[in-house]
């Protein structure tokens, strides 16, 4: 039993021709039969599901996609476990030789050929322990994708309809999937089936007013269709019809699987936990660093992070400095209340230390509570690769992001992360210098892509805070709170600590009583979310690494910008390949 769920490309096989024909000679290059090849999974990727096209390409003509072949529909939940898709497309890359390839597409070559054999993994395992609706789940994805939905023309308001109708029949299957597996004994903690019950709770509190029909009104406003109103109230009764009553379904359910986890709920805990975990921390880690080693490399990195922690504000610091790191008006003191004028000074700023991009729009947004995830600051939407104009990030309010927001200074160094010189910048300069490599945007290594946005946001704050001492006190608190619950994470997931075991890790930095409370909070949001900070954490770190050897080696030969343009050419990749390039890059600057 395996699911496939909204960013999850499953295509169809590629078709291999057989028969008594002859077969003439092919004369093409390994160069023309690569991305020929790409090209071809590319379409039939992106045309998986109606979603997935739309938000990848905005011109989908332009690929030869027809969008009369494609249903409006939110795709299939559950997949066959025995699809030779990757199989398949192991087979036929073996077929060309990736030394005669160009730069770029050995790149691509490595890194699909990496991706289709984890994907390959996962398919081999025995269970399926990922759960559907959780606190960074479908609840949350599937009106995130509905709210940041662009309508390009008249089609796709019409298609946005035919879109939401479908929530219905598509959250039942995922409920019936949800269900089979507590049938087979893989279910829930009650605090993690508390947090999806209040999402839903929260997304169906209004009804006129919903986020849904608010954003799809206010995109409609903007064109003159003549039959706007129609609209308008077709997508409100979708609304109130299909997808409201489709999240309450959800709140019902699960007020029924309440108490069903007799356990502590993690994954170690299972049958095939430990396996499981293998490839499920693998991925999130983007390499094929073994469990044991991320977790000895996290563990030296904690005791580092909180080294570096307390020699700035003890060391470092004059006691008037320490006391007035640990005010409210230090939480503000970057001087900036706006998201767009941070947005704005960023973009200014990068200019000596990181790669240009072509001048892009950018709308910056937040987010009604009612829609908001409490762990999430803010987001950016990445751009279909055809059309890099038009970025959006949203931005949580105070409101939204309860106790993780702490004041500007917080979301100066979020949106450095989310847009110059993090996410957004990342992916306009990849697919702007490299547009031949399209079939890389679907396959995420989420670890490159978190771990060079922490590289960035630690850089940004040189942009902000001048003092030496903050700075290293910001950068390594920073370090401490990613490293540490990804440790735990590995700790409780994969060695199967209890809470008491943790609480003993925890004691050699806080206190017995705040240790105990912080190891209950801390389990159950790893046992609620799997290695959902491990592409920070880890990410982090190997891009740290990587940086302080290059650094290292190159000495007074070493450009930071050139550096940078090194890793955001390479583009998402897992870390073993990204740690070849940079080996090569070294090489080349010192002969």
């Amino acid at each position: 039993m395996k699911k496939k769920i909204l960013s999850v490309i499953l295509a169809t096989s590629l078709l291999l021709c057989g028969g008594c024909q002859k077969k003439e000679k092919d004369n093409r290059s390994d160069e023309e039969k690569f991305l020929e090849l790409t090209n071809q999974w590319f379409v039939e990727d992106v045309s998986s599901d109606y979603l997935t096209l739309h938000y990848t390409v905005a011109n989908p003509e332009n690929f030869g996609i027809d969008l009369n072949d494609v249903e409006v529909s939110y795709g299939k939940v559950e997949v066959d476990q025995d699809d030779p898709i990757y199989k398949n497309r192991l087979s036929e890359l073996s077929k060309i030789n990736w030394r005669n390839l160009s730069a770029d597409q050995q790149v691509t070559y490595k890194t699909i050929y990496d991706y289709y054999q984890l994907q390959q993994a996962k398919m081999d395992l025995e269970e399926d322990y990922e759960f559907i609706f959780s606190s960074s789940g479908l609840n949350f994805n599937l009106i995130t994708n509905l709210t940041e939905f662009v309508i390009r023309n008249h089609q796709d308001a019409v298609d946005f309809i035919t879109l939401v109708n479908d929530s219905q029949r598509y959250i039942n299957d995922c409920l019936d999937y949800t269900r089979k597996q507590a049938e087979e004994g893989i279910t829930q903690i009650d605090s993690s089936i508390d947090e999806v019950i209040d999402s839903c709770k929260s997304f169906i509190s209004k009804t006129d007013d919903n986020e849904v029909i608010r954003a799809y009104n206010e995109q409609l406003s903007k064109f003159n269709f003549s039959d706007e109103e129609q609209l308008k109230k077709q997508l409100a009764e979708a609304v109130k019809t299909n997808l409201i009553p489709a999240y309450q379904s959800i709140i019902d359910f699960f007020e029924t699987m309440k108490g069903k986890n007799k356990g502590t709920g993690a994954i170690s805990e299972y049958k095939y936990g430990k396996q499981y975990c293998e490839v499920l921390f693998r991925e999130k880690a983007s390499t094929t660093t073994s469990i044991k080693t991320m977790e000895n490399k996290l563990a030296n990195a904690i005791e580092e992070a909180i080294d570096d922690y307390l020699q700035a504000i003890y060391v470092e610091m004059s006691d008037e400095e320490y006391d007035y790191y640990y005010t409210d008006e230090y939480t503000n003191s970057y001087g900036f209340t706006k998201a767009v004028d941070i947005f704005d000074y960023l973009k200014k700023a990068i200019t000596n230390d990181f790669p240009s991009i072509d001048d892009v729009n950018y709308t910056i947004s937040y987010l009604d509570p009612s829609i908001a995830a409490g762990s999430v600051l803010a987001y950016y939407v990445p751009t279909p690769v055809d059309d890099l104009k038009n970025n959006v990030v949203k931005v949580a309010d105070s409101g939204a992001a309860g106790d993780d927001y702490y004041g500007y200074n917080d979301l100066c160094v979020t949106l450095s992360h989310e847009g110059y010189p993090g996410h957004m910048l990342q992916h306009n300069y990849y697919y702007s210098n490299h547009p031949n490599q399209q079939i890389r945007y679907n396959y995420g290594y989420t670890a490159y892509a978190e771990g060079w946005a922490m590289f960035a946001e630690n850089k940004a704050m040189e942009y902000f805070e001048t003092n030496k001492s903050y700075l290293d006190a910001e950068r390594a608190w920073l370090h401490f709170g990613y490293y540490l619950q990804s440790y735990v994470d590995i700790l409780v997931n994969y060695e199967g600590y209890t809470v008491e075991e943790v609480a003993g890790y925890l004691s050699k930095f806080y206190n017995d009583d705040y240790s105990m409370s912080l190891a209950k909070s801390m389990s159950e949001a790893v046992i609620g979310e799997p290695g959902e900070l491990l592409p920070y954490a880890f990410g982090m770190l190997q891009m740290d690494e990587l940086y302080n050897k290059t650094k290292k080696e190159l000495g007074s030969s070493f450009d930071f910008k050139e550096y940078c343009q090194v890793i955001l050419d390479t583009g998402d990749t897992s870390f073993n390949i990204l740690s070849d390039i940079v080996d090569e890059y070294i090489k080349q600057k010192k002969n």
